[in-house]
């Protein structure tokens, strides 16, 4: 066969993969001698991190993928720290983000997850090193695998807005999935939306994991306390705490001190939640203030000015 330049170039990117290339510039070291890394243009080449804590940040305006056939974002080991302010990642069949094997740090704030496979992969981070901490405040992703893959570890995902939908047709490829360890989900917003085919939005996988109800969010599907049906030695706890008007509060404690932690559902504030496979509930569901009324707070400085009127009035006569 003939060498061309392209067989040379496809070589060169296989054996050497870029770390930091040209839009995402290094722009200083963290103190364990790892980079200090922002991305705000095309980067056809990903990104690798080092063998120390990197930090990474990804601007509005990034556009990151990899011609190669292998995740996009690879932080490597270290307890890195990655921030998503906007832009894009995208992945032909891989993982848009690999997080690595140690306790990384992913806060995505805004912009598109546009994945092959999982949205963002967390590795298998030790439960000494206390696992990784996932926080979706705003991001979309969508992807043909898992959207957050937590894989081993204690791991913390935390999402309050954004979306995450799930293409795939493979079975139990899901919205959320904790895998192993001992993982804690905290679902306050946004939006999860899985095919058929799926088999639970969110899924606690094994191990003794809980998912925190703390706000209403969007499911399509189940949420699994554990990855297969039937019990798999782990206490799986469901929990809600979301704040709700005193009546709303009082029908959602009543249904859920009734509710069977195997299987079951509940309405809750326009939301529907359903679930499968869990141990225990927690009801923690705190009553919301009930906001005065602008007109409610005139009218009562009003009747204060007038009683304090009527009081001066009655004192002056009093005094005469």
């Amino acid at each position: 066969m003939q060498i061309t330049l392209k067989h040379v170039a496809v070589l060169a990117l296989t054996l050497c993969p870029i770390s930091a290339a040209a839009t995402c510039d290094v722009t200083g070291a963290t103190p364990e001698g790892g980079q200090v890394v922002a991305c705000d243009g095309a980067e056809p080449n990903g990104f690798d991190g080092t063998l120390f804590r990197d930090t990474l940040t990804i601007l509005p305006g990034a556009s990151i993928n990899r011609a190669i056939a292998e995740d996009t974002i690879v932080l490597g080991a270290g307890n890195d720290s990655l921030t998503m302010a906007g832009g894009e990642v995208s992945s032909l069949d891989d993982d848009c983000i690999g997080l690595g094997d140690d306790a990384d740090t992913a806060v995505l704030q805004e912009g598109t997850l546009q994945c092959g496979d999982d949205g963002v992969d967390a590795g298998d981070a030790s439960t000494v090193a206390g696992g990784n901490q996932i926080e979706l405040r705003g991001v979309t992703i969508v992807s043909g695998g898992d959207g957050i893959d937590a894989n081993g570890g204690d791991d913390t995902i935390i999402m309050s807005a954004g979306s995450i939908t799930v293409t795939g047709t493979r079975f139990r490829d899901y919205g959320i999935a904790a895998e192993g360890g001992n993982d804690s989900i905290i679902l306050s917003g946004g939006s999860i939306t899985v095919p058929a085919t799926s088999g639970a939005a969110v899924s606690g996988g094994n191990g003794s994991d809980r998912v925190d109800i703390a706000g209403p969010i969007a499911l399509n599907s189940i949420i699994n306390g554990d990855e297969e049906s039937g019990d798999d030695g782990g206490t799986d706890i469901l929990r809600f705490s979301l704040r709700l008007p005193r009546l709303q509060a009082d029908l959602a404690r009543q249904a859920l001190s009734a509710a069977n932690p195997a299987a079951g559902s509940v309405d809750i504030d326009g939301q529907t939640y359903r679930w499968a496979n869990f141990e225990h509930i927690e009801v923690a569901i705190s009553e919301a203030a009930v906001p005065v009324p602008v007109n409610s707070i005139g009218s009562l400085f009003a009747l204060l000015v007038f009683c304090g009127l009527l009081g001066t009035h009655h004192i002056g006569r009093h005094k005469t």
